[in-house]
């Protein structure tokens, strides 16, 4: 779906993918740098493997930003 389709949504879960989407995507990040462990992502079909020491903090504040389940705008 496109942005504009999601914000159009009559179901507050389709408004709120993108957002609940990066609030996942930071976390991943956070967690695999604290842990030491390695981000693994799928791009255009292939397996990245992204070291923990290259990983960089995620800003103090940043999951606040994104919104809230259920949150509309």
């Amino acid at each position: 779906m496109t942005e504009r389709m999601t914000e159009k949504a009559m179901d507050a879960d389709l408004r709120g993918i993108e957002s609940a989407l990066l609030r996942a995507s930071q976390r991943a990040r956070e967690r695999a740098r604290v842990t030491g462990t390695r981000l693994v992502f799928s791009q255009n079909g292939v397996l990245n493997f992204v070291a923990p020491e290259c990983l960089e903090p995620m800003p103090q504040g940043v999951a606040d930003r994104t919104g809230r389940y259920g949150d509309s705008e």
